[in-house]
């Protein structure tokens, strides 16, 4: 089950997985069934760049008696935790607003937490994969805040509640970890939760359209073959037979409800069939202005691939195409997979993708 809103996968699966802070006395009142507003027709005007897309705060989806009473300690914001991979920044590129409050105990593994996002554009079909998903596995119970409204709880002593919803224009995700509250005060805080958030959601007029890059821009996928076929795999860095074995979908999917295939963001890891070695390729269209921040001064330069190119410290080949960030990493257990051959295998998956 996932931890959080930004779960590591794994040693190699990270490589392209995942870039995501007084207790209030008795049980809040009962939750008051709202009606979603019919979606409004958006606006034609775009950002000038990704922005969040969700015209409300944090402190409006969510009070801090709430908060408290969900996670059974005092909780203070905190800033969610993303990792350097094209599909780390997804949910950013989307414009999601993601709330986070935690512990001041960050060192504790079981440290209280709890976040919300509220995902623009969020369709049925991610909103149904989340919910038959690892993260909730189909426990989830419906809520009278409204259609597609729903909330679980899981442990005892409580180890994870949640509630999830689908409104036009708009999905909801909320998650309390590791919660120090009694199960009957930890379910009371969930719904109570779901019942504010859903009520803020459902007067929101319909989200601004999504920001898009100027053409030329780098095409996203939306399977691993979309990215690198495992025949061109061995034809540029002599690795296989091999075999997908994690990609962006299911529990894996980076984004919340799976809003970042909307812009083509994905990722894939392959394996060897007699072997543990691994090659790993993520992109995000329009995310070469996250690249920019993520850079160190230890970068090294890769020249003659995309329209810039370093290697990041821990191997990790980062490239800007045509607006987009593309990343290519590659473990090879006792396999000889030089730089040389990971820039072949970057320029074929430029190919592969093409441009808009």
């Amino acid at each position: 089950m996932k931890r959080s809103a930004v779960s590591v996968l794994g040693a190699v699966a990270v490589a392209v997985v995942l870039t995501l802070s007084g207790c209030a006395q008795g049980a809040p009142a009962a939750p008051v069934a709202t009606t979603a507003k019919p979606t409004p027709t958006p606006s034609a005007t775009q950002a000038a760049a990704p922005t969040v897309r969700v015209a409300t705060t944090c402190d409006a989806l969510a009070t801090q008696a709430l908060v408290d009473q969900a996670g059974g300690a005092h909780l203070v914001t905190s800033t969610p935790e993303r990792t350097a991979t094209p599909t780390g920044y997804a949910d950013e590129r989307m414009g999601v607003l993601t709330c986070q409050w935690s512990t001041t105990d960050p060192a504790s593994p079981t440290a209280s937490a709890v976040w919300i996002a509220v995902v623009p554009g969020a369709s049925r079909a991610g909103f149904e994969a989340y919910r038959t998903g690892e993260a909730v596995a189909s426990q989830d119970t419906p809520s009278p805040v409204g259609p597609d409204a729903y909330t679980y709880c899981f442990g005892t002593p409580v180890t994870q509640c949640g509630f999830h919803a689908l409104l036009p224009g708009y999905g909801i995700v909320g998650t309390v970890f590791g919660s120090d509250a009694s199960p009957d005060a930890a379910t009371s805080a969930v719904a109570a939760l779901l019942a504010q958030s859903y009520g803020v959601v459902s007067a929101l007029d319909a989200p601004a359209p999504v920001w898009q890059p100027a053409a030329p821009a780098l095409r996203g996928a939306t399977t691993c073959d979309g990215l690198a076929t495992t025949a061109q795999l061995t034809q540029t860095i002599g690795f296989g037979p091999s075999r997908e074995v994690k990609s962006d979908d299911g529990e894996y999917s980076n984004s919340k409800l799976d809003v970042g295939h909307q812009v083509g963001a994905y990722w894939c890891v392959w394996v060897e069939d007699d072997g543990t070695a691994s090659v790993s390729v993520g992109v995000l269209p329009g995310g070469a202005t996250y690249l920019e921040h993520l850079r160190g001064s230890d970068a090294v330069e890769q020249p003659g691939v995309g329209q810039a190119a370093y290697w990041a410290p821990n191997g990790y080949l980062n490239i800007v195409m045509d607006s987009g960030w593309l990343q290519v990493h590659a473990v090879p257990d006792g396999k000889d997979i030089s730089h040389e051959q990971l820039v072949a295998l970057a320029k074929q998956v430029i190919a592969n993708l093409g441009t808009t």
